[in-house]
């Protein structure tokens, strides 16, 4: 977990496993990310936009997510990430994704494409500008 706020469990997991690593706070996360092969979000609850996704996505990073993690982005598919519910198939898709590299970065190069399609800001205020169109002739420039 990347950020200053990992619970004790987390802590308590890390002490035991070598290579389990909470970095906390980190200056460069893009810089960060360019070391870890597969970003894992098994979300159970909450809502709304995953930026950690997107923000994966963006780094051109594997990931490995629950439905929820990515139900506010209607384009995904299996071409850019695994989901998955069960824990075990979570770890497993892992497990996977660290043993092929190149399906790894494959997933990963589609998911910075899909982000670079839909989810930039020239690509949104054109999706923005294009429904308002639609909705009564308004144009943004």
């Amino acid at each position: 977990m990347i950020g200053p706020h990992a619970g004790a469990d987390l802590h308590a997991l890390a002490a035991a496993h070598p290579g389990f690593v909470l970095p906390g706070y980190v200056d460069d996360l893009f810089g960060y990310l360019d070391e870890i092969p597969v970003m894992v979000n098994p979300m159970v609850t909450g809502g709304g936009l995953k930026n950690k996704v997107l923000e994966a996505f963006a780094a051109s990073k594997a990931v490995v997510t629950t439905r929820l993690g990515v139900e506010a982005f209607p384009e995904v598919t299996a071409e850019h990430c695994r989901v998955v519910d069960r824990p075990a198939a979570m770890a497993e898709a892992v497990l996977s994704l660290l043993d092929d590299a190149e399906t790894g970065r494959a997933l990963g190069e589609r998911a910075r494409e899909l982000v670079e399609r839909y989810y930039t800001w020239p690509a949104v205020g054109s999706a923005w500008s294009e429904l308002l169109m639609n909705l009564g002739g308004v144009q943004l420039r």
